[in-house]
């Protein structure tokens, strides 16, 4: 998982508490990005022959898709929220480049919400364009004195060592040291008695909507209820489990 501190590793632990009370596996390993795992992961699943998905809001990780790995990113636009589903074709046809050259695209442009700096002056337009005219970071800087327009081109000559930091941020490890265990990653029911009472106790009302009833409460819960007659007492002892709205 990513490193994080202050209050975004409360966050980080809390959602794991989570993912653990809802029976998700989760992956981490120290050092390593969740990009990382994620990548590794997806990678070796679609060498095993089995059709991936990632879930990110993550734009760097179209350059892990492929024909049998689909990245989906959820995109919120005025409290609706909806999902781009990117193969190999969909990357193509936004960007008009394959999802390898995500990772020149952020070299050349830059993304200052990863700290990745980019050549000075070089926006997606102009990166796009140097792309598409000479495939890759490394061949653009071999044929820097073609560039156009010469702002680009002067970048690419005084700032290439910028470039070639920035393909190294970009660039997600696929080959970290971790694996996936298929038999506590397998999915069941999510809504579990003990996410039932974690879910409450945060005030995730929206949420507590999904639970069934028979999955909600768990075994050793107590209801109380008030009664102000015998008539309603009676009516209390011929059932013997209650329903938790009385």
């Amino acid at each position: 998982s990513a490193s994080l501190v202050g209050s975004d590793m409360c966050i980080r632990d809390r959602i794991q508490e989570v993912l653990a009370a809802m029976d998700i596996e989760i992956v981490t390993k120290e050092g390593y990005e969740a990009d990382d795992i994620l990548g590794t992961l997806g990678r070796k699943c679609e060498a095993e022959g089995m059709e991936v998905t990632i879930v990110s809001g993550d734009r760097d990780l179209l350059q892990l898709a492929t024909d049998h790995i689909l990245i989906r990113i959820p995109k919120t636009v005025k409290r609706v929220t909806t999902i781009e589903n990117y193969h190999t074709a969909e990357v193509l046809e936004k960007y008009s480049l394959l999802p390898k050259q995500i990772i020149d695209l952020k070299a050349l442009m830059g993304d200052t919400a990863d700290n990745i700096p980019g050549l000075p002056g070089v926006g997606e337009k102009t990166a796009t364009k140097i792309l598409l005219q000479y495939e890759t970071l490394e061949n653009a800087h071999a044929h820097f004195e073609e560039i156009k327009p010469n702002k680009a081109k002067e970048a690419m000559r005084d700032h290439y060592d910028l470039a070639e930091l920035s393909k190294k941020l970009a660039t997600i490890d696929t080959d970290a040291p971790v694996e996936l265990d298929r038999e506590k990653a397998a999915l069941s029911n999510f809504y579990t008695p003990k996410a039932y009472e974690m879910f409450k106790r945060l005030e995730f009302k929206n949420l507590l909507g999904r639970f069934e009833e028979t999955n909600a409460e768990p075994e050793d819960a107590v209801f109380l209820r008030t009664v102000t007659d015998f008539s309603e007492a009676e009516d209390c002892l011929l059932y013997t489990s209650p329903s938790p709205r009385d």
